[in-house]
């Protein structure tokens, strides 16, 4: 709030001129004591033989135009960060495994004498980047020195494209000094289009910046800042959408590695080349950006501490301790610890070649309660192959035979028979029957790791192909026996699958929810004497009334 005094007489040419400068604030709450009584002495509070006259003073209210950390805030990605909900029971080591490469990560950290300040990791898919990540990240947190987290995912719509890693690197850095916060909002507040600028532009201006200012402040002691930053899977980072063009799949993964490489100059040009004590630690596979930048010619030559999980580290021996244990726990629940044996362990840690994603899977696959455990086991090793040469064969086989085996508690039909029942069946191939069955353990999948091929195997349309039956007038009522409560019971079991698989593959989880609300629909009229059981649902807000939105 700022006084203007003036004679309405004289404004042009006898406003006092104050002899300082003069602060414009934001309002004051109502209960202020600022009056005009108080304005008027400490103005004149040493004039003498002085006439006021006609003079008046006028209150004038002014206020922010934006709040910086308010408009930063929208432009953050909060299901990045790595205690998000979105995140919830995240992948992470097993106690007891991965310790060397643990100890490695934590000693490079730790060394603030290091010459190097950035750590690039590189692995293969489902050689357990993010899980390791995921304990670095809560590893620094419980020790105080954990600045700023970002998980990407390209499962995930808002968090897998570049625009919102600066931001929420600097929202979380705010959050630790409320100075730092101040100096951030307010670079914000200077430049509200910051968000559109380049990678580059957006690091000096939200991060550098108001850190150095900071330090200038002396208002903290920045040798004891949380000075640890995490980047997983930038390999995921996608291009930035696009509403005037579409673009085709090589035109998209062309964008997807600029704007990796746009990332990785951002890194090096402002983070490196400044004195500021932030440790770098970015996890990915060999993609053509990072590798490129790691080359002998590439901008992070000689500046990164490099890591490659794949070739470095032999994870076999953790992959045994990990089905060891998960089998344990599976064993007290059970009833029968002696349920498997060290043969069954040794024969999944070979299959699954090194690729820490193949035992977590078995691990989801055969835990599900659902199901006997021990005929899942046999199930699942009658599926290895031989082949050590080809390590992903085994995980191939392994994602095939669980989208195309139902488990015998979500059996609704016997197949057998339904070759003899109207055309609604007879019309579908063998793999389109076992869909039928296969749905409601697609969750196992979903879960256990993020896989590019089964949102694809989604949108080739198997989701119609079920629809297709269980929307027909007999459809629905072939498929479940004319059983309302199994009907119901099956339902029940997919609505909660689509909300488990919310959190790891929201379009996966956007496509069940959409097909279950017209099958919650059609349950409501084959099953009209079940009204208490009946489900509430809104076709018209999701879409479902009007074929065209199908995806595909």
């Amino acid at each position: 709030m700022m006084p203007l005094l003036c004679n309405p007489q004289h404004q042009s040419s006898h406003c006092p001129q104050p002899t300082h400068a003069v602060n414009v604030h934001e309002s004051p709450p109502p209960d202020s004591s600022l009056d005009t009584g108080r304005l008027n002495r400490s103005l004149f509070r040493n004039a003498q033989n002085f006439q006021t006259g006609d003079w008046h003073v006028t209150t004038v209210h002014t206020s922010r135009s934006i709040d910086g950390w308010e408009v930063l805030q929208k432009h953050t990605a909060p299901n990045a960060l790595h205690d998000s909900s979105a995140r919830f029971d995240a992948p992470k080591c097993d106690e007891d495994t991965r310790i060397e490469v643990t100890d490695e990560i934590m000693g490079f950290i730790k060394d603030r004498d290091h010459p190097q300040r950035l750590l690039c990791m590189t692995g293969a898919a489902g050689s357990g980047k993010s899980a390791l990540q995921q304990t670095i990240a809560e590893r620094c947190a419980k020790g105080n020195i954990l600045g700023a987290a970002y998980f990407i995912s390209v499962a995930d719509a808002k968090r897998n494209t570049a625009s919102t890693i600066v931001p929420t690197i600097a929202y979380q850095l705010g959050l630790h000094h409320p100075t730092l916060q101040r100096f951030v909002a307010a670079e914000v507040e200077h430049d509200p289009l910051i968000f559109s600028r380049s990678l580059i532009t957006q690091m000096d201006v939200l991060v550098v910046r108001p850190f150095k200012n900071l330090r200038r402040s002396n208002e903290c002691d920045t040798s004891t800042f949380p000075y640890v930053i995490l980047i997983d899977g930038l390999d995921e980072c996608q291009g930035e959408p696009s509403t005037t063009t579409d673009l085709g799949r090589v035109k998209m993964k062309y964008k997807a590695e600029d704007r990796q490489t746009e990332f990785l100059a951002a890194i090096r040009n402002s983070l490196l080349n400044s004195d500021l004590p932030f440790r770098v630690f970015i996890a990915s596979r060999p993609e053509l950006p990072i590798r490129t930048a790691l080359g002998p010619t590439g901008s992070l030559h000689g500046l990164a501490y490099e890591i490659q999980l794949s070739d470095q580290y032999d994870a076999t021996e953790d992959m045994r301790r990990y089905l060891r244990r998960r089998f344990q726990d599976i064993g007290l629940r059970i009833g029968q610890p002696d349920w498997f044996t060290e043969g069954n362990i040794e024969t999944l840690v070979q299959a699954g070649s090194g690729q820490f994603v193949y035992v977590a899977t078995v691990f989801k696959y055969v835990s599900e309660r659902r199901a006997s455990p021990v005929h899942t086991l046999k199930t699942v090793l009658n599926w290895t192959p031989g082949q050590a040469t080809r390590p992903f064969e085994a995980l191939d086989m392994l994602y095939t035979n669980i989208l195309s085996n139902a488990k015998e508690a979500y059996e609704a039909v016997d197949a057998h028979k339904l070759h003899s029942l109207p055309d609604e069946w007879e019309d579908m191939s063998v793999s389109e029957q076992h869909l039928i069955t296969a749905i409601p353990q697609l969750y196992c999948l979903v879960d256990a790791v993020a896989i590019d091929e089964i949102v694809d195997f989604t949108h080739k349309g198997g989701w119609q192909k079920i629809d297709m039956v269980l929307s027909k007038p007999l459809g629905f009522g072939i498929i479940f026996k004319n059983s309302w409560a199994y009907a119901a019971n099956w339902i029940d079991n997919l609505d909660e699958s689509a909300d488990d698989s919310k959190k790891r593959r929201p379009e996966v989880a956007a496509i069940m929810s959409k097909y279950l609300e017209k099958w919650k629909h059609v349950f409501n009229e084959r099953f009209p004497e079940a009204k208490e059981y009946h489900f509430d649902t809104d076709l018209t807000s999701s879409g479902l009334d009007d074929e065209s939105s199908d995806s595909d």
